[in-house]
């Protein structure tokens, strides 16, 4: 004989998929170029949680890298040009001066979209140690290039705009690794810090090291 049971269905929650990320103003097709690059600036300044929770995880590496080079390229030869002066009343030729210039002028493209790489690869290993890489390398550089690139006006403000653009944008990029990645802010702060901090002692160690061989070198003659 065979016993038949009903069983109530067991009530489940609609699935709720998180809604489509609209992206920064630069990355949007309608509005004047400039004013989508100014609002990309003001939003990472002024409401950077808000900016970084609609940064699309996708979307290709070109865009954000794009808006960061606009910003930083101008803002590092302004500031490059600004201390020239500076440069040379303390002792720098005129030669030299215009050489370091043209370096500058040149190659800080290149320079920029290494120290990108870089910077994003160094975060990412550190998301990838503390489990919180829940999206790919993209996501992380993407939100890197709009961290760096809304302060990067800052290069222009000779000798402490360097310094003040290093700091400010670590602070967003912490605060957009959070958002992008979907992790605590304690975890996206270890990420962010701890390899830049063993990247900074590992070069402080090699620096020691030179110097104590060349201390040791002329010592010995």
């Amino acid at each position: 004989m065979n016993e038949t049971t009903d069983q109530e269905p067991i009530d489940q929650e609609p699935f709720d998929p998180e809604p489509p990320r609209e992206g920064p103003p630069w990355e949007q097709a309608d509005g004047d170029f400039f004013a989508r690059v100014w609002q990309t600036i003001v939003g990472v300044v002024s409401d950077p949680m808000e900016l970084f929770a609609q940064l699309r995880r996708e979307g290709g590496i070109f865009p954000p890298y794009l808006f960061y080079l606009l910003i930083a390229w101008p803002a590092v030869v302004l500031g490059t040009l600004l201390q020239l002066p500076f440069d040379m009343m303390m002792g720098s030729s005129g030669g030299e001066a215009m050489i370091m210039f043209f370096v500058v002028l040149f190659l800080t493209p290149v320079f920029l979209f290494i120290g990108l790489i870089i910077s994003a690869g160094l975060t990412h290993l550190g998301l990838m140690v503390f489990g919180g890489a829940n999206h790919p390398f993209e996501a992380t550089f993407r939100v890197n290039a709009y961290a760096y690139g809304g302060v990067a006006w800052l290069n222009a403000v000779p000798f402490c705009g360097s310094t003040i653009a290093f700091i400010w944008g670590i602070v967003l990029e912490i605060i957009g690794v959070a958002k992008v990645q979907e992790i605590s802010t304690g975890k996206a702060a270890a990420a962010v810090l701890i390899p830049l901090a063993v990247v900074i002692v590992l070069f402080v160690c090699i620096g020691l090291i030179f110097a104590s061989v060349i201390v040791a070198a002329f010592s010995s003659l």
